[in-house]
C-alpha cells in the first residue's frame, strides 16, 4: 500500500500504473466485457523510490533519557494514580508505547487505543505476555493490526506514515520490525490534544505524557535535530555457492551464476546495481562525514553493517554493489570502512542462503545521512 502511494505520486487521477503485462491486460479486458471505458496505462519498466529516514544525532541522545511527563516507578504506582485522579482518563485516547508498558496497562484493565510494540526488551526478547492477566496481553489485543520495518535511533517515512493510518482506528496496534522506542515523535505529532501517551524510561519506570500544543512543539524541536537521511533497497536471491568466507568484502550482484571463488557473494540476481541507486542518494554518499548502514534481511535473520561513504565514491558499476572494510574504492564499490566483511555475517543467515533448493531472498536496506 505505501508503494502505491508514492506511485500516486508520479500518476493522474484515471491513470493505471501497468506494474504487470498480464494484470493490466486483465483488467482493460475486464472493463470491454463490462462495457466501461478503459484506463490509459503506462509502463513503468523499473522505478526506484528512496525512502526518507532521520537518524537520532548524538546531541540530542541524552534528551530522551529525560522523561517527558510524570515517571511512575511500576504498574502498581500507576494504578494508584489513576484510582484517585479516574475522570482525568474518561474518553480520552490512551497510546502506549513498548512491550512492558503495553502489556502492563492491558492486563491492568486499561482501554488502551493504540499499541506500538517490537517483541523486545532493553533489545532482547520479550514474551511475558502473561504477566498479569492470560487474556489481556498485547497477542490478544483486538484491534487493527499494522507492521512496519524500522531500525534502532531511526525513524522511517513508513513509521509517520503507519502511525498516521492506525489513530484513524479507535484500537490498533503496531508491530515494529526494528525497534520502537522513537515511535513517541510520530505518535506525539499525529495524536488529538485529548491523549495520554505511555511508554517505558529503561530501568526507571513508565513516562505519562498528558497532550497538549506545548509537548508537541517540544517534540517537533527535538525531530528537527535529526540527521536527514535516505533509504533504498535491493533484494537478491540466495545461491548454493553462498559461502560469505571474503575478509574484506561482501557483495550482491545482478549476475545469476556463481562459482565458490565468489566468496564475497552474498546474493545474486539483484534488482539493482548501483548505477540504479537514484542521484540524490549518491550525492549522500559523496558528501564529507557521511554515514552509512546497511541492514541485511533473510527470512528471520538480520544483521546490521556500518560503514562511510567518501566524496571520491565512483557509483556507476550497472552489475555490482561492494562494501569494503578497506578504504579501497572502484566504481562497485558503495561504502568503505565496514565493521563487517562476509565472514563476519550471521552464520545461520548464511546458511539459508546457501540452501539449493530453497532460494532465499535477501533484501538489503541501505540507510545513508550526512552528519
Amino acid at each position: 500500500m505505501r508503494f502505491f502511494r508514492r506511485c500516486i505520486k508520479f500518476c493522474e487521477t484515471n491513470t493505471m500504473l501497468r506494474v504487470q503485462g498480464k494484470f493490466a491486460a486483465q483488467t482493460n479486458s475486464q472493463k470491454t466485457e463490462g462495457g466501461l471505458q478503459l484506463l490509459p496505462f503506462f509502463n513503468l519498466n523499473f522505478v526506484f523510490f528512496e525512502m526518507n529516514v532521520f537518524i537520532l544525532s548524538d546531541n540530542i541522545r541524552e534528551k530522551f533519557k529525560t522523561p517527558y511527563g510524570k515517571l511512575f516507578k511500576n504498574i502498581e504506582e500507576l494504578r494508584k494514580f489513576r484510582t484517585k485522579f479516574k475522570a482525568k482518563f474518561k474518553n480520552k485516547f490512551i497510546i502506549c508505547v513498548g512491550d512492558v508498558v503495553s502489556n502492563s496497562m492491558l492486563g491492568d484493565g486499561w482501554d488502551v487505543n493504540l499499541c506500538v510494540y517490537d517483541n523486545k526488551t532493553l533489545r532482547k526478547d520479550y514474551n511475558k505476555y502473561k504477566e498479569y492477566n492470560d487474556e489481556k496481553n498485547i497477542e490478544n489485543f483486538k484491534g487493527e493490526e499494522f507492521s512496519v520495518w524500522n531500525p534502532a535511533g531511526m525513524l522511517t517515512e513508513d513509521a509517520f506514515e503507519i502511525v498516521k493510518d492506525a489513530l484513524n482506528f479507535k484500537h490498533s496496534k503496531i508491530f515494529v520490525d526494528g525497534e520502537e522506542d522513537l515511535f513517541v515523535i510520530p505518535c506525539v505529532k499525529f495524536c488529538s490534544p485529548d491523549t495520554f501517551l505511555f511508554y517505558g524510561q529503561p530501568n526507571e519506570g513508565i513516562v505519562m505524557v498528558e497532550i497538549n500544543n506545548d509537548i508537541k512543539t517540544d517534540i517537533e524541536n527535538l525531530f528537527g535535530e535529526f540527521y536527514a537521511g535516505i533509504c533504498e533497497e535491493v533484494c537478491a536471491y540466495g545461491h548454493e555457492n553462498v559461502l560469505s568466507k571474503h575478509k574484506m568484502t561482501f557483495e550482491v550482484t545482478k549476475d545469476a551464476h556463481l562459482t565458490k571463488k565468489g566468496d564475497c557473494i552474498i546474493g545474486v540476481n539483484a534488482d539493482k546495481g548501483l548505477a540504479d541507486f537514484s542521484e540524490k542518494f549518491k550525492g549522500l554518499l559523496k558528501s564529507a562525514n557521511s554515514g552509512v548502514r546497511i541492514f541485511v534481511i533473510c527470512n528471520q535473520f538480520r544483521d546490521e553493517i556500518n560503514a562511510n561513504g567518501n566524496e571520491n565514491l565512483i557509483l556507476t558499476n550497472e552489475e555490482d554493489i561492494v562494501v569494503r572494510k578497506s578504504k579501497f574504492i572502484d566504481d562497485r564499490t558503495i561504502a568503505i570502512m565496514a565493521d563487517k566483511a562476509a565472514v563476519d555475517l550471521n552464520k545461520e543467515m548464511v546458511k539459508a542462503l546457501a540452501r539449493e533448493k530453497e532460494k532465499a531472498k535477501i533484501t538489503l536496506k541501505f540507510v545513508a545521512w550526512n552528519e
